[in-house]
């Protein structure tokens, strides 16, 4: 009696333990969450990352089964180096970088490591950049969003010249020590229209960027900022020159008009990131090869109107039917 009713016993329990298994199985959460690195330069591409997680949310990843490791430079280009070491030493399953100065930081750093699938967001040209090629080389998956920048580069200038027909000159600044930036303005070059003429003003440190505000600006001037981690960095004291010499800025974000540019062209940091959701989640489903680079899904004109009336400009009603409007100015 006793050996049955401990057989008895043992049978109830591997039921139990069944159940619950299966239970677990069919609840459709992961045992272990999948592991998402993230390099990012500093704060201000934060919101490439959030636009990510929204996108993984509505594509049905819950909190549960996906969790983010954040390696921030803080802006210091020399950390960067030391943050990358440290994502790629805690082995994730996929690598996302924020642009084109994180992932090539992360290429320096990926020999003699395994391989692990890589999504960038929002870069600049990558194959003219060499970066496809170089991730390649060395084994590693890579795809994501490409921001468009050296592409929408003659559009921009277009827009400008629309917005602000009178300003017949456009001032374009660049970086000299980028490719990406000195890619824009080859295409600047070749897109320029012979009802306005370009200047371009090279920007790369703070020196540059005190001389370019000491400079003495006239009524037919505009701005135009080409694709450059320092410029989108100082993208405050570039508003603060237009506003006080009074002169129309166009810009790549819509947070750089919101924060007082005149206008801008592009894909937001957070759509930039909202759009990479879908290639994270190939990647980690194991979809590595082959998955191709992607144009931007959304391009908008922003115009704050608050900031054209501060400098004293006028908006072509032509140029404001182009684009969304906005009326204050953020710090």
């Amino acid at each position: 009696m006793r050996k049955f009713s401990g057989l008895l016993w043992l049978m109830l329990m591997l039921f139990v333990l069944t159940e619950t298994l299966a239970g677990c199985a069919n609840s459709g959460v992961a045992a272990v969450p999948a592991r998402i690195g993230v390099l990012t330069i500093g704060d201000s591409r934060m919101i490439k990352v959030q636009g990510l997680q929204k996108g993984l949310q509505e594509l049905g990843l819950t909190d549960e089964e996906v969790a983010f490791e954040i390696f921030n430079a803080k802006d210091n280009h020399k950390k960067l180096a030391e943050e990358a070491l440290k994502l790629l030493e805690g082995q994730p399953d996929v690598i996302v970088v924020t642009g084109v100065v994180e992932a090539e930081a992360l290429m320096e750093k990926l020999a003699g490591h395994k391989p692990i699938p890589v999504v960038m967001i929002g870069v600049t040209s990558p194959k003219d950049l060499q970066l496809i090629n170089g991730y390649e080389e060395l084994g590693i998956p890579v795809t994501g969003v490409a921001n468009g920048h050296v592409e929408l580069t003659g559009k921009r200038m277009e827009l400008l010249h629309l917005l602000f027909p009178q300003r017949s000159r456009i001032l374009l600044l660049y970086d000299p020590r980028l490719r990406a930036s000195v890619l824009a303005l080859e295409r600047a070059r070749h897109s320029v229209q012979n009802s306005y003429s370009i200047e371009p003003i090279p920007v790369s440190n703070d020196q540059d960027m005190e001389s370019f505000h000491r400079r003495s600006f006239s009524a037919r001037e505009s701005i135009l900022v080409l694709p450059s981690y320092f410029l989108e960095a100082r993208f405050r004291e570039i508003r603060d020159i237009s506003l006080e010499k009074r002169i129309p800025v166009m810009g790549l974000y819509e947070s750089e008009t919101e924060a007082g540019f005149t206008a801008s062209y592009g894909l937001s940091y957070f759509d930039q990131g909202y759009q990479a959701a879908r290639l994270v989640i190939r990647m980690l489903k194991g979809e590595a090869a082959g998955i191709p680079f992607e144009a931007p899904d959304s391009v908008r004109l922003k115009i704050n109107v608050q900031a054209a009336d501060y400098i004293g400009e006028s908006v072509s009603p032509v140029g404001l039917s182009y684009g969304e409007k906005v009326y204050t100015i953020k710090e």
